[in-house]
Formats: C-alpha cells, sequence, structure tokens
C-alpha cells in the first residue's frame, strides 16, 4: 500500500469518526435539552398558585419572596402588580413551559376587588417570564399597543 493510499485512507477514519463523535455529542445534546425542558414543564406551578402565606396584598406592597428577589425581578413584579399594565400582560403569551394563560399569571393570582393582589409565585423564579415583563415595561414605555405588544412578544420570544 502506497504512502498516499494510507493517508487516504487515515484521514477516511478520522472523517469517520468526527462524524460519529458529533452524532453523539448531537443526540446527547438534544436528550438533555428534552429532559430538562420535561423536568421544566411538570414543576411549573398552576397559574392558581399564590404566594406563600396566600394573603393578598396591598398595592406597592411586596411579600417576602418577592423582595428578596433579584432586582429584575422585583421591578418584573412591580410592573404586572399596576392595574394599568394589566392589558398589556395579558396580551403577551409567556413562552416558558409554565402553562400560564398569559404573562400576567405568571406574576399575579389574583386582583382583589379592594386593589389587593394575590401575588403568583411562579415569575420569582422564572428568567424568561422577568425578562418577558421586563420587555413588555419597555414597549408600554415606548407607548407601544397591547395589540403591538403581543405581536413583538411572539416575534421576541416566539421563536426560541
Amino acid at each position: 500500500m502506497s504512502e498516499d493510499q494510507q493517508t487516504s485512507r487515515f484521514k477516511s477514519y478520522i472523517g469517520f469518526l468526527l462524524v460519529g463523535a458529533g452524532l453523539i455529542i448531537l443526540v446527547w445534546v438534544a436528550f438533555t435539552e428534552y429532559n430538562d425542558y420535561s423536568a421544566a414543564k411538570e414543576s411549573a406551578e398552576p397559574i392558581s398558585q399564590q404566594s406563600p402565606d396566600g394573603k393578598p396584598a396591598g398595592p406597592g406592597v411586596l411579600p417576602k419572596f418577592i423582595v428578596e428577589a433579584s432586582s429584575n425581578t422585583r421591578k418584573a413584579y412591580l410592573f404586572a402588580s399596576k392595574e394599568k399594565n394589566q392589558t398589556s400582560m395579558e396580551a403577551a403569551e409567556c413562552y416558558c413551559p409554565c402553562a400560564h394563560d398569559s404573562l400576567l399569571g405568571c406574576f399575579i393570582s389574583e386582583r382583589k376587588s379592594n386593589s389587593k393582589v394575590v401575588y403568583a409565585t411562579h415569575g420569582a423564579s422564572c428568567g424568561v417570564c422577568v425578562d418577558e415583563t421586563l420587555s413588555v415595561k419597555k414597549w408600554v414605555s415606548e407607548g407601544k399597543s397591547a395589540e403591538e405588544i403581543s405581536e413583538l412578544v411572539d416575534k421576541e420570544y416566539g421563536g426560541r
């Protein structure tokens, strides 16, 4: 066997090994991502989940689990808690696997007739929901309508 044939055969083996390794890595990544998604979907709280004590809070009053959360999470809850932002938050679809009807449900379980709010706990532990809400907040400040915000959320987060 000539040296050129040996080199060619060696390159073929290396090529097969690299393709095989690539396929193994691809299957492994797909499998782990699917498992992460499935686990997140199974552990997502339903829309009726309330703040740990289940008591409503007055306007601007946040439960301990929100106060102790990150700055962005607090901003998201404060934005979601304002009644004037309810239409925009309801128009925005949530793109995490939590099964809430809208982004509002990730943060607010119930708005009482006396303006008190029962907070949902999901938003405090979901970066996707916080990120989406901060985007909605930005678009509201730019004067976008609820319909425009719905389209922007779908465009920005729907393809992930």
